[in-house]
């Protein structure tokens, strides 16, 4: 068997998209930092035909050490809970530990979404603006997309609402 190419999936949730690309061949790294949601990751990956393709680490990824190389890396909804410093770091580290044409997808909230808006008064957040975005982008040569996304009521929004969502696509 062909050797699978390797996916990290940073902030991997419940698991299921680490499930979905050792679906389609990945062998797959996930990290979860909240023990909650790691423990349902747990479960989810145990009940998985794909489970001897997928590690899950619960931890925070400015903590682990990536002594590897990869061909894919996804970051989604998890760079905005830190300070810009730590999460513009992590992109340059995120960027170094790609495998040559590998990619790193980031999907973030913006700057005009409503939980950025809830949280304009905390510095340990970073909601990039469009501007900012950009400016990523160019400097590592990659793609942008922008996206509005309905979502149901959850955390400290009470109400269906809409996402302002930036996606980021760096290939190496």
């Amino acid at each position: 068997m062909p050797k699978r190419k390797l996916l990290l999936d940073v902030g991997c949730g419940d698991a299921k998209s680490c499930i979905k690309f050792a679906k389609e061949g990945y062998a797959v790294i996930g990290v979860e930092k909240n023990s909650a949601v790691f423990e349902k990751a747990k479960i989810n990956v145990n009940a998985s035909e794909e489970k001897k393709h997928i590690k899950l680490y619960n931890r925070g990824i400015r903590e682990m050490k990536l002594n590897q190389k990869f061909d894919g890396i996804l970051c989604s909804f998890v760079l905005m809970f830190m300070p810009k410093e730590d999460c513009l770091a992590l992109l340059e580290k995120f960027y170094a530990k790609l495998n040559p044409k590998g990619e790193l997808l980031v999907k973030m909230l913006m700057l005009d979404d409503p939980m950025a808006i809830n949280s304009k008064q905390n510095e340990n957040v970073f909601f990039p603006s469009y501007a900012e975005l950009r400016e990523i982008k160019e400097q590592y040569k990659g793609t942008l997309k922008f996206k509005l996304l309905r979502d149901n009521a959850h955390n400290n929004l009470d109400f269906p609402h809409i996402h302002s969502v930036g996606i980021l696509k760096i290939i190496k």
